[in-house]
């Protein structure tokens, strides 16, 4: 399993989708207790079987990893793995345009 130091944003300011992908994936393996390779990216989070506090603990995870706010429900808003990496990827580089 890869510590946090290892899945470091491609950039602070705008990282990759797969890098958000490849956090999220070792944080629900993590809170799931099952091998990284297991999770599908394009799985919808429903059937994972999360419940609201794995939930709230990836979202809460991957807000300090990007160092910035993120909804309590985004995982709800985009419901698998590859649609909120792509989301915030998209999102972080509007926002670094717009600087």
């Amino acid at each position: 399993m890869q510590s946090d130091s290892e899945l470091e944003p491609a950039s602070q300011n705008r990282p990759t989708a797969e890098a958000i992908q490849g956090f999220i994936i070792s944080k629900l393996a993590e809170e799931l207790k099952i091998n990284p390779a297991e999770v599908e990216v394009r799985a919808q989070f429903a059937s994972l079987g999360l419940d609201s506090i794995v939930i709230f603990n990836v979202t809460g995870d991957l807000a300090a990893w990007l160092q910035r706010d993120l909804e309590s429900t985004l995982l709800w808003e985009h419901p698998t793995i590859e649609a909120v990496a792509q989301f915030l990827a998209a999102d972080a580089g509007a926002a670094c345009e717009a600087l």
